[in-house]
């Protein structure tokens, strides 16, 4: 009917939904610059772009719960906005830093996994989870790790380009570890709820 169509049309160009695929535009524009950088500049506009993204993240999270217009579409283009901005990130930096290889391998082991459990959610008749405080922390501290990484490589020396690896590293296995014990309760709680169904009948 029309009005399903308004609607739609309403979920697919809500403010937060056009912020999330200006957020998926950037990442070719961060791929381009990035790679044909050739001076501290170029790198710094990188770094530009990272820091719009990461802003537009927020923003766009903060007017879909401030202004409800949280939607279906919206909790799948998020993620997956912050999922590919992550990759490419990490990817980027392995060119210059070899010490960020662990970090992409870390990433994709913890988005797969993540993965896994929102599948077995969906399995066991239960909608995703919203982000929660642990998943913001290690999101904030990739982006602005790899912001360091890119603006201040040469003032960060070996040492420093570790450190913060490490750092961005251990909020992703912290983030891992909480989402896997939410993710645990949330499906055996569902498997006792089909049980009792079933008992029920």
């Amino acid at each position: 009917s029309f009005l399903r169509k308004r609607n739609k049309l309403k979920e697919y160009f809500s403010v937060p939904n056009i912020l999330s695929y200006f957020r998926l535009l950037l990442i070719p524009v961060y791929l381009y610059v990035y790679f044909n950088a050739r001076t501290d500049a170029d790198y710094l506009k990188a770094a530009l772009v990272i820091a719009v993204s990461g802003l537009t993240d927020a923003l766009d999270g903060f007017i879909a719960r401030h202004w409800r217009q949280v939607t279906a579409l919206g909790k799948v283009l998020d993620p997956l906005a912050d999922k590919l901005t992550q990759l490419a990130l990490a990817i980027c930096l392995c060119f210059s830093f070899p010490a960020a290889v662990p970090l992409v391998l870390v990433l994709v082991v913890k988005e797969a996994t993540m993965l896994y459990w929102g599948l077995c959610l969906l399995k066991s008749g239960q909608g995703p989870i919203c982000a929660c405080w642990w998943g913001k922390l290690s999101t904030g501290l990739f982006y602005g790790g790899s912001v360091l990484l890119l603006v201040f490589p040469t003032q960060l020396g070996a040492g420093g380009v570790a450190v913060v690896t490490v750092i961005i590293i251990l909020a992703l296995l912290f983030s891992l570890l909480r989402y896997g014990f939410l993710f645990r309760g949330k499906i055996r709680a569902g498997r006792m709820a089909g049980d009792e169904v079933k008992a029920e009948h």
